[in-house]
C-alpha cells in the first residue's frame, strides 16, 4: 500500500515543487505566497504586514497552549516575547501577559485554561484582520518576507505550471 506524502513548509516556486517531488512526494502544500494575493480575503492592512516584512521580521512564537509558531514581529510579539520568562516565572494564579477580553472557547479546556494562559489566541488572530495589526499575531510561513507585490492566484498558477 502506498501511502502518498504531502510536503509543506517553505514551498515557494517551482523549483520548490520540483526537488520535493523529486524526493517521492506525492504533492506539495503552498499557503502563504497566497496571501499576497487579490482573491485572499485578508484585509489591506494584514496583506501590507507582509509586503513590509523581511527576513529579520519573522520568528518561532509560542501559542497559548504552548505550540510553536512563526509570525512577523509587531508590538503583539515583542510583549508576549518580553513576559513569557515573567509568566513562568509567576506564584499560581497567573496573571495573563496580556489581559483577556472574554473566552471564545476555541480550544478544548484541557488544552486552554484562561486562567493559566498568557494571552488568548484568537483575540490575536482576531485583531490581526480586524485593523489592529500591532496587536494581532500574524502568522507567517518562513518565505513571507518573499511577498513583495499583490498579484493573483492566476499569475502564482501560471508560474508553477509545468
Amino acid at each position: 500500500m502506498k501511502i502518498p506524502v504531502i510536503f509543506a513548509g517553505g514551498v515557494w516556486d517551482r523549483s520548490d515543487i520540483d526537488h520535493y517531488m523529486g524526493l517521492g512526494c506525492s504533492g506539495v502544500q503552498m499557503a502563504t505566497r497566497f496571501i499576497g494575493t487579490q482573491e485572499c480575503d485578508a484585509p489591506d492592512d494584514f496583506k501590507d504586514r507582509f509586503l513590509k516584512a523581511t527576513e529579520d521580521d519573522i520568528h518561532l512564537t509560542t501559542s497559548p497552549v504552548g505550540l510553536p509558531g512563526r509570525a512577523i514581529d509587531n508590538k503583539f510579539t515583542e510583549t508576549i516575547t518580553n513576559g513569557v520568562a515573567a509568566y513562568k516565572a509567576q506564584e499560581a494564579p497567573k496573571t495573563p501577559i496580556i489581559p483577556i477580553a472574554k473566552c471564545l472557547n476555541c480550544l478544548q479546556h484541557k488544552l486552554c485554561d484562561r486562567k493559566t494562559i498568557p494571552y488568548c489566541i484568537s483575540e490575536a488572530l482576531l485583531n490581526s484582520v480586524e485593523h489592529n495589526t500591532d496587536m494581532g499575531l500574524i502568522f507567517s510561513g518562513t518565505n513571507g518576507y518573499r511577498i513583495n507585490e499583490i498579484t493573483t492566484v492566476k499569475a502564482i498558477f501560471d508560474e508553477i505550471a509545468v
